[in-house]
């Protein structure tokens, strides 16, 4: 099994590409290449929505599963009630997109399947059988591929423990993280510097080059190829509709929020020092005790 970038794909004749498809040749954003190439214990495919995480996530299982002597993947979701309908479905539905089915034995009951050529194996897993449990997950010992659907929803000490439970000696490890941006304090951006964005409250992010995080980010622009004109229409309807912008900025540009859906204050201007001192108006005081932020002191004129 290969893989092609999606920029060579689409130089082959048009007769020649359902051909080229059947011949067990996974076509691959551009975007998503290092995924293939570059070694990390962490791998993060994140951003906005619509940019074919997922999509992405299972093609590289497949491309695994078939070519790697030894492999075993854990496809993660925090709550197991959603994994069988999400990522585990998807990888399914990439088999069967390519006529693949037949080179796996297949549990769709158990989540299982074994690549028939080289015997390796995937399995679908919960770190909580259920969201009203507590019983976590066993041990990955052996596994050497995780790939964790909305990783955000993971507590960081469930992830620490799990990161640690991986262990299998002679083989490289990655742990795939798929995940939509969340808010600036998750504990995720711990790896990441956040940078201002043109929009006020809104954060991009670039990986600390001692994290050793391979980031990869992306938008609906980066797999726009893919995606129907609806789509894309949807995904935009509230960007210039000042209520609604917050998805925007989120699900189509893939920028991290420094509040909750509607707490970012729009529409102000800044003003010089003395213009502020200068106001000869009602003035208040405001305290933020903090816990894990700073204390902060605050003063506010009202006119």
């Amino acid at each position: 099994m290969n893989y092609v970038k999606y920029s060579q794909f689409n130089k082959l004749p048009e007769e020649l590409k359902p051909i080229f498809l059947r011949s067990n040749v996974v076509v691959i954003n551009d975007n998503f290449e290092p995924l293939y190439t570059e070694k990390s214990f962490i791998k993060d495919l994140w951003g906005g929505r619509g940019a074919g995480r997922s999509h992405h996530a299972t093609d590289y299982a497949d491309y695994l599963l078939q070519t790697l002597p030894y492999c075993r993947i854990a496809i993660l979701r925090f709550n197991l009630d959603s994994v069988r309908d999400s990522l585990w479905q998807d990888f399914v539905d990439r088999l069967s997109s390519r006529n693949s089915l037949h080179k796996y034995e297949i549990s769709n009951h158990a989540m299982r399947a074994t690549c028939k050529k080289t015997g390796n194996k995937i399995i679908a897993k919960g770190v909580k059988s259920t969201a009203n449990q507590t019983a976590k997950m066993k041990s990955l010992a052996g596994f050497t591929h995780v790939i964790i659907e909305e990783a955000d929803e993971m507590p960081k000490e469930d992830f620490r423990k799990l990161s640690l439970s991986i262990r299998k000696k002679g083989v490289d490890i990655e742990i795939i993280r798929l995940f939509n941006p969340p808010m600036k304090e998750h504990w995720i951006w711990g790896d990441y510097t956040l940078y201002p964005s043109v929009y006020d409250g809104y954060f991009s992010a670039e990986v600390k080059q001692d994290s050793g995080i391979l980031s990869i980010f992306g938008t609906y622009e980066s797999n726009i190829h893919n995606l129907s004109d609806d789509y894309i229409k949807n995904l935009g309807k509230n960007k210039d509709n000042d209520i609604g912008k917050d998805d925007w900025l989120k699900d189509g540009l893939g920028l991290i929020s420094s509040g909750m859906k509607g707490a970012i204050y729009r529409n102000w201007k800044k003003i010089s020092l003395e213009a502020y001192n200068a106001l000869n108006v009602s003035t208040y005081y405001g305290i933020d005790w903090g816990t894990n932020d700073p204390f902060c002191l605050v003063e506010v004129k009202i006119t």
